[in-house]
């Protein structure tokens, strides 16, 4: 869009939303979702390997095959398994839209220290955004998990936190929420931020939208934190990862610290009450060189 020919805030966010209001039928992704979870079921052993709520479940059968009106809840289940004498526990969270958004995959081991952990899931992030879009890839994260657990589980922690280290990577976090409303969480996000090092935003209201930058090593811990608090959906759209030179003084920042920002639009009837104006946060987003992210987050082709 020529800089001659951009929108007021108001044109843009009335242009913005009446793309968003179009939505993509769910039904699609739905059934991806659904025949993978029959194929994990094939697999592993019901209610020992393989867990997952069967409410949830039936409430997305009901969905595609009965036509009910009621979205689903997204699905979550967890994999345990016993790889190299190691008791390890695979949590998946599948957005509404997976295989074109990426799932958030999560490995666990009691037997583990907690920086090799950290390298593990760290490992397994990267391989999943190296996959093609639209690639269905749990299945493919717990054979990536099989053949890679003996690179952790041989070395120990000093090892691991030194090659972590000495790889410097700087990455943004990009995370969307259902809606951020709780005081309490908006202040604990700002605490954590402060605690890891992070730059970046909490933009309130209904979608909730976090951004996060700093070190690779602090944004992951950042971003565990936040996830684990309860939320009705959360999860992490895009990570941008630079690798940088430890000698270089220039700053990868967008962000010069963590605020929380608000564009609000007129409170004409409740219905607007926490409505955001997406086109004043397109704009702040451009002026810190981030607008690239827009289209992630809404799903928007043109813009």
């Amino acid at each position: 869009m020529a800089a001659s020919n951009m929108l007021s805030c108001a044109e843009l966010d009335s242009f913005i939303r009446s793309i968003t209001h179009c939505r993509p039928d769910l039904k699609p992704y739905l059934e991806i979702q659904l025949g993978e979870i029959k194929i994990l079921q094939a697999i592993f052993e019901q209610d020992k390997e393989f867990m997952i709520d069967n409410v949830c479940l039936e409430k997305a059968k009901n969905y595609m095959y009965k036509n009910s009106f009621e979205e689903p809840p997204l699905l979550e289940y967890f994999i345990k398994l016993i790889i190299n004498n190691l008791l390890l526990e695979i949590q998946v969270h599948l957005p509404k839209f997976y295989p074109i958004e990426l799932p958030d995959v999560f490995v666990r081991c009691n037997q583990f220290a907690r920086n090799q952990q950290i390298r593990m899931n760290h490992d397994l992030r990267s391989f999943l955004f190296s996959l093609e879009t639209g690639t269905v890839c749990v299945y493919g994260c717990i054979l990536w998990i099989n053949h890679n657990i003996g690179n952790y589980s041989k070395r120990d922690e000093k090892t691991i936190m030194y090659q972590f280290i000495e790889e410097k990577l700087f990455s943004r976090y990009w995370i969307y929420s259902y809606h951020i409303f709780s005081k309490e969480k908006k202040r604990e996000i700002i605490c954590l931020a402060k605690k890891y090092n992070i730059t970046g935003f909490c933009l309130p209201g209904k979608p909730g939208i976090i951004c996060g930058e700093g070190s690779d090593n602090d944004c992951f811990e950042w971003w565990q934190k936040i996830k684990s608090m309860t939320w009705k959906k959360i999860l992490c759209k895009k990570i941008d990862q630079i690798r940088y030179d430890a000698n270089s003084n220039k700053s990868l920042r967008k962000f010069g610290n963590f605020t929380e920002i608000t564009f609000s639009c007129q409170k004409n009837n409740k219905s607007n009450e926490n409505r955001m104006n997406m086109g004043k946060f397109y704009y702040y987003l451009l002026e810190h060189g981030c607008a690239y992210i827009f289209k992630d987050y809404f799903r928007i082709d043109r813009l």
